[in-house]
Parts: C-alpha cells; structure tokens; sequence
C-alpha cells in the first residue's frame, strides 16, 4: 500500500512540477500581438476610428512590443501589400490600408483653433516616389482639405508665391513628404503659383526610415481668407500658411480624420515598371490626439512630463 502512495504522490508531484514550469515560461515569453479580421465599417480597435473599406486581415492591427510603439505600450501597424483593394477601390488604380473617424467621433470643427498630434514611423515604404497619402482630413467624400503624401514637387515649391508658400521661411530642400491643400487647389483651380496646392513641405521619408517622427499640428480649418495652418515636426517650425483651407461645404460635424496607406494613383507604377511587383508598404502610428493646446498633443511634452499614453 506504501508503495501505491508513493507512486501516486510522486505522478502528483511530477504533474504540479509540469504545470509550474509551463505558467513560468509562457511568463517569460514576450507575446507577439496576432492581427485580427475585421469588416470594413466596424470598429477598427482605435477609440472612435471604423475600418476604411480595406478587407484585408494583415492591413491594420493594434500592437505592442516587439512592434515600434512611440509611448506607452501599444501603437497602430498598416500594410499594403501586392493586389491589396476593397470596396470601389478595386475598380480604380488606387489601394489603401487605412482607418477614418466615426462621425460620432470627429471632434475638429471648421473655423475653430484646434491642435493634432500623432507620430509615424516609415518602416518599409520605398524611396521612390509613390505618391502615397499618409494622414488626410475631408469634409465630404472628395478632395482633402489638408492631405500629408510623398510628392517630387520641390522644383515646383521654388516657384511658389508667397501667397501660398513661405519659402523665405523654409527654403526648398530634400524632404518631400509635403502638405496639399486639394480642396482648395480643385476649388480654385490652383497651379504653378500655388504648387499645386502643395504649400509646404516637412520631412524626407527615406531619411525617417526606421524612426519615429513626432507632428504637430495647429489649424482651424478655415472657410475663408483668416485660416492658418502651423506644422512642427520634431520640435521644429515647418509649415505657416495663412488664408483659406476648406473650400467645400462640409457634410460632417467638421474635419473627419483619416489615416494610414493610401495609394491613390497606382498607374504611375504600371507605366514606369510595368514588369515589377508593387513593394509592400509597412507603416506604425501612435499618439493620435485631438484638442485645444499644445500641450494637450504634443508628445515630446507628454512624455517629459509624465503624461498618460493613448493606449
């Protein structure tokens, strides 16, 4: 009978030894965060943010480390991949991997000083130029009041008035991701001495592979010729126009937010490379605020002040 004891009592000590060192390890392990399906429309994991037409199960996660995160513990991962399109973007050279505001959400309002900051990190969109849109704000299903994408127009800048581009200011130089104002430029019929609307230009997106660039955005959507539109990138002055923004009635509460990849004119890489794949695109973006100052958006001041993360 001792003998059965003993034999029992050492399987139960065997087991329990098992199930410790199981809890341990998973304990030690650093999880890698899976991505989740989700349709276009529903909620897409980011407070107040739905899906933007894209069905694809790898074009947006929230993640956490070993994923870049800017601050706090989780920060928005976007791909766009070879054959990528949903929706009506399927029937048009354009794709996206992309998330927009609920219209519940939008909190911007046209003609009233607002602040924005977020932070992108480039991780593998290509130097060469694709034209890709990576943050936007419209007030209806057309042209952006203000749109960030990668354009060569810095011989184009140089030429610009000073009605739209202060280029005394900021002289032209290598960076070419650069700020249009495409409602404005359809409205108005914009182009040489407007830049095509491209009026100001922040940072290089080749150069900012691999790294965090914090923005800084301060705005009031202006209808009318006492607009403004002031951008700091890492800290530093790169943008200060003053006159009209948005141009379009709006449908909306105010600006709704959209961001991500998109690709809107995908042609241009069918005629020039007609024989090669388009490169997947992989960008992160973390720290997505809204609100009345800077110090409300500003990440560089949360962080050194101890401020709460968006997670």
């Amino acid at each position: 009978m001792k003998e059965i004891f003993s034999l029992v009592a050492f399987v139960a000590l065997i087991v329990a030894m098992s199930v410790f060192l199981s809890h341990h390890s998973q304990a030690e392990e650093i999880p890698i965060p899976t991505y989740s399906s989700w349709p276009p429309g529903t909620k897409a994991g980011s407070r107040g943010m739905v899906r933007n037409i894209s069905p694809h199960k790898h074009a947006f996660a929230r993640v956490g480390a070993p994923h870049p995160v800017r601050y706090g513990e989780m920060s928005e991962r976007y791909e766009l991949r070879q054959g990528d399109c949903g929706g009506s973007d399927c029937k048009n050279p354009r794709k996206r991997s992309e998330i927009r505001e609920d219209g519940s959400n939008i909190k911007a309002r046209l003609n009233r000083d607002t602040w924005i900051g977020w932070s992108f990190f480039n991780q593998s969109m290509p130097n060469t130029s694709l034209h890709p849109v990576i943050g936007q704000w419209k007030v209806n299903s057309e042209q952006a009041v203000i749109k960030f994408f990668q354009e060569d127009a810095m011989n184009g800048y140089s030429k610009c008035t000073s009605k739209y581009c202060n280029t005394r200011k900021f002289p032209p130089s290598k960076n070419d991701i650069f700020v249009q104002l495409d409602d404005l430029r359809v409205a108005r019929n914009l182009g040489a001495e407007s830049n095509w609307g491209n009026i100001c230009h922040l940072f290089n997106l080749a150069s900012s592979r691999g790294k965090w660039v914090d923005v800084v955005i301060r705005t009031n959507f202006g209808t009318d010729e006492n607009g403004y539109l002031q951008i700091w990138v890492n800290g530093t002055p790169r943008c200060d126009y003053r006159g009209q923004i948005v141009a379009s009635r709006s449908k909306f509460a105010g600006p709704s937010h959209r961001r991500g990849i998109y690709w809107s004119y995908t042609v241009d890489w069918d005629n020039a490379t007609p024989s090669k794949a388009k490169p997947t695109m992989v960008a992160y973006y973390d720290e997505y605020r809204v609100g009345t100052s800077r110090e409300q958006v500003d990440i560089r001041i949360i962080e050194a002040t101890g401020g709460p993360a968006v997670d």
